[in-house]
C-alpha cells in the first residue's frame, strides 16, 4: 500500500532522567525545494519558527535544509553519535514530503526521483532509520514531530494507492512518545501544526503531556474540526522542557530538598493490611514497559472495598482531610467506585497516617490532605521516593503484579486464559447486588445514541460484585481484571492512568495490559473507577 504525504513530520520521543538539567540537543530537517516534486512553502520558515522556540529553551539547534538522501543520513548519524551517554533530551524534527509504502514510512529528500513506489526504499529515508538512532542513542530524552500535507507527491499512473497519512509507527523507543500533526491514517494541512507547537513549548509550568493537550486542541479548533494530532506515549515519567511558573515547583524537584519535617502518628486501630510482596524486575519483551527496571513492593491481594474506604474516610474527615462524603459502594465487600485519582490520593496518605505510617503524597514539600488541580494541574502532586506509606501502583508495577511477577504463567487476563474465572466483565456481570448498567445508559445517554438495543441489553442488570470472589493470580492477587478500573500514579496525554478494565467492560480492556488514557485525576466516574492500594518494600 503507497500513500503519499506533504508537508511536515514532527515525532516526539522523550524519555526522563530526573538528576540535573540535562542537555539538550535538536536536529532539524526543513525540504521545501524539491527538485522532481512540487515545493512546500511552510518547512523552511516552520524550522525557524521551531529552532528559535528550542533554543530558548536551551537546546543546541542544528538546522538540514533541503538536504538530499546522504545528507540527510549522515545528519542523523552524527546526531547519534553525539547524544551517546550523555542522557540529553534530543529533539528531532522533519519538514517535508513523506510517503507511506507497504505499511512504512519514508522521509523524501530534496533532489529524490522516484517515479514509482519500488524505489521509495532506495531513494528515501526510512523513519525506521530516525527510530533506530534514537534507541540506540539512548538520549534522556527524544522528540519527533510528524506533520504531513494532503497531496501525494509521486507522478500519476506510479501505481501507487492513494490512502492518506502516514501509517502507524511500528517501532517506538523506550521511554518514548511519538506525535503525529495529524493521527494516522489522515491528512494534515499544511503549515498549522509546527507553528503551534513552537508556540506552546514556551509554556511555562506545564510538562510535555500537557502542553500537548493544548496543542490538540487548538490544532482541532484552528481547522474547524478537520485534524487531530495523534501520539503513540510510551513516557515512564513527567518531562518538562522549558522552566516552571513562578511560584511552582516541579514534582521531582519537591523532594530535592529537605521536606517539612514529619511526626508520625499513634496507629489507630480497625483497618486491616493485607498486601502482597511483589519481588522487582527488569519488565519482560510482552510488557508495554519492556526493559523498565520495576523495585521489588508491595500491593493490595484486592481492591479497597466500600467499608475500608469509609472506615479511612471517617477518621480523614476528623484529620483535616477534605475527602468528605465522595465515593460510593454496592455493598461493604464490593470495591469501593465513583472516586477521583486525587480522591484516592489523599485517601492514601490519610490510610497512612492512621496506620503510624510517613504519608507518600506532598504538596510543595507539605503533606497532600486538601484540594485538587482540575483536569490536568495533578502535576504539583508529587511522591516521596523515601516515605513508607500507602500510594497508587505506578502503570508498569500494576502490569508486573497483573502478569503473576515472577511467577507468571503467561496468562492473557490476571490469573487465567479463561476471563470468566478470574473477572467480573460485561459477559458475566448481569445480577449485580446493584444494577449500575442501567444507570450509565441513562446519564451517558448521547454517548450510547448509536448503540443497538441489543448492544445497550448487554449492560442492564450489571455492576460490581463483592472482592475476591473471582479466581487468584500466581501472586494470590484477585479483581487485578475487571470488577472497577483502577487508579494509577502515571500520567498520560488525558489525566491519570487507569487499568484493568470493569464489570462494564469488553474482554479487551481485562486483559494484563488493559488501560485506559481517556480519565482526568478530577473524574468521579459513575460506577467503573477504583482502586487497589501498593507500599514500597524498602528493598
Amino acid at each position: 500500500m503507497f500513500c503519499r504525504l506533504g508537508c511536515f513530520l514532527a515525532l516526539l520521543v522523550f524519555s526522563v532522567a530526573l538528576h540535573a538539567a540535562p542537555q539538550k540537543e535538536a536536529l532539524l530537517i526543513a525540504n521545501g525545494k524539491y527538485s522532481h516534486f512540487a515545493g512546500l512553502a511552510h518547512p523552511g520558515s516552520d524550522a525557524a519558527k521551531l529552532g528559535a522556540a528550542l533554543e530558548q529553551l536551551g537546546f543546541r539547534v542544528r538546522v538540514v535544509r533541503d538536504g538530499n538522501r546522504e545528507q540527510m543520513l549522515d545528519a542523523i548519524a552524527e546526531f547519534e553519535r553525539g547524544l551517546r551517554n550523555t542522557g540529553a533530551i534530543a529533539f528531532f524534527h522533519y519538514g517535508g514530503h513523506g510517503v507511506q509504502v507497504d505499511g512504512k514510512n519514508y522521509l523524501l529528500p530534496a533532489d529524490a526521483d522516484i517515479p514509482d513506489e519500488r524505489r521509495v526504499a532506495t531513494r528515501a529515508v526510512a523513519l525506521d532509520e530516525v527510530m533506530t538512532a534514537m534507541d540506540a542513542a539512548a538520549a534522556g530524552a527524544s522528540i519527533i514531530v510528524i506533520d504531513a500535507c494532503r497531496d501525494n507527491p509521486l507522478p500519476a499512473g506510479s501505481g501507487r494507492n492513494l490512502a492518506r497519512g502516514l501509517s502507524v509507527v511500528r517501532m517506538k523507543p523506550k521511554n518514548s512518545i511519538v506525535i503525529y500533526a495529524a493521527e494516522a491514517g489522515s491528512k494534515a494541512l499544511d503549515g498549522l501544526f509546527t507553528p503551534i507547537l513552537a508556540s506552546s513549548l514556551q509554556q511555562k509550568g506545564r510538562n510535555i503531556n500537557q502542553i500537548m493537550m493544548s496543542v490538540r486542541s487548538e490544532v482541532y479548533a484552528k481547522s474547524s474540526g478537520q485534524q487531530t494530532p495523534g501520539e503513540y506515549n510510551q513516557l515512564f515519567e513527567e518531562l518538562f522542557l522549558g522552566e516552571l511558573a513562578e511560584g511552582e515547583i516541579a514534582p521531582e524537584a519537591i523532594f530535592s530538598a529537605t521536606p517539612t519535617p514529619y511526626a508520625v502518628p499513634t496507629p489507630a486501630s480497625g483497618v486491616k493490611d493485607d498486601m502482597v510482596l511483589v519481588e522487582g524486575v527488569t519488565l519482560p519483551d510482552a510488557s508495554e514497559f519492556a526493559g523498565k527496571s520495576v523495585k521489588s513492593f508491595y500491593i493490595g491481594r484486592t481492591e479497597v472495598t466500600w467499608l475500608e474506604w469509609k472506615k479511612v474516610r471517617g477518621w480523614a474527615s476528623d484529620h483535616g482531610y477534605d475527602i468528605g462524603n465522595v465515593g460510593e459502594g454496592s455493598g461493604n465487600d464490593h470495591p469501593v467506585r465513583d472516586v477521583s485519582w486525587y480522591d484516592c490520593v489523599k485517601w492514601c496518605n490519610a490510610r497512612s497516617e492512621m496506620a503510624g505510617l510517613e504519608p507518600v503524597y506532598q504538596v510543595q514539600g507539605k503533606v497532600y490532605r486538601s484540594g485538587g488541580y482540575g483536569a490536568d494541574g495533578s502535576s504539583v502532586v508529587a511522591q516521596s521516593a523515601s516515605a513508607n506509606g500507602y500510594r497508587l501502583p505506578s502503570e508498569a508495577e500494576w502490569e508486573w503484579a497483573a502478569r503473576g511477577g515472577n511467577e507468571s504463567r503467561g496468562y492473557k487476563y490476571s490469573g487465567s486464559d479463561d476471563l470468566n474465572a478470574v473477572a467480573w466483565y460485561r459477559g458475566n456481570s448481569k445480577g449485580a447486588a446493584v444494577d449500575l448498567g442501567s444507570a450509565e445508559l441513562k446519564k451517558y445517554a448521547d454517548f450510547f445514541k448509536d448503540w443497538t438495543a441489543e448492544r445497550k441489553a448487554t449492560l442492564v442488570g450489571c455492576g460490581t460484585f463483592p472482592v475476591a470472589e473471582k479466581g487468584r493470580n500466581e501472586l494470590d492477587l484477585q479483581d487485578m481484571s475487571g470488577n472497577v478500573w483502577e487508579w494509577c500514579w502515571d500520567l498520560n496525554t488525558s489525566g491519570r492512568r487507569i487499568c484493568g478494565g470493569s464489570w462494564s467492560s469488553s474482554a479487551d480492556y481485562c486483559t494484563v495490559g488493559g488501560r485506559g488514557d481517556y480519565s482526568g485525576p478530577a473524574y468521579r466516574d459513575y460506577g467503573r473507577i477504583g482502586f487497589r492500594l501498593a507500599r514500597s518494600s524498602g528493598k
